[in-house]
């Protein structure tokens, strides 16, 4: 019975006293910046008690938000999680929105 070689042990025997291919720095760059995620967490400017007062807010117009403390207070367009009520009272519920210019807009999708 013929034993099976796993992948690398296979492109060694192969390429016998060949390095092994290596990324480049441009490449490695490039994988980083593809799985980079920026999580911004952030606060509404009323603090809604539930996911739904806010679901409901939003429906009726704008809702601003905003990032506490040394973080913000901008928010970047895009998605944001949302958490309330606010500190100190403990969170309960959390909200993924998208926010355009500071604010989720009217109508918009609230998770």
């Amino acid at each position: 019975m013929r034993r099976q070689l796993d992948p690398v042990s296979r492109w060694h025997k192969q390429n016998a006293g060949r390095d092994p291919p290596r990324f480049s720095t441009q490449v490695a760059a490039q994988c980083r910046a593809a799985v980079s995620v920026e999580i911004v967490m952030a606060y509404t400017e009323r603090n809604y008690r539930t996911k739904k007062e806010l679901r409901a807010a939003v429906e009726k117009g704008d809702v601003r938000v905003f990032q506490p403390g040394p973080f913000g207070p901008d928010v970047k367009d895009g998605v944001a999680y949302i958490e309330g009520p606010h500190y100190p009272e403990p969170h309960k519920w959390y909200a993924s929105a998208m926010v355009v210019a500071g604010k989720i807009p009217q109508g918009a999708k609230v998770k």
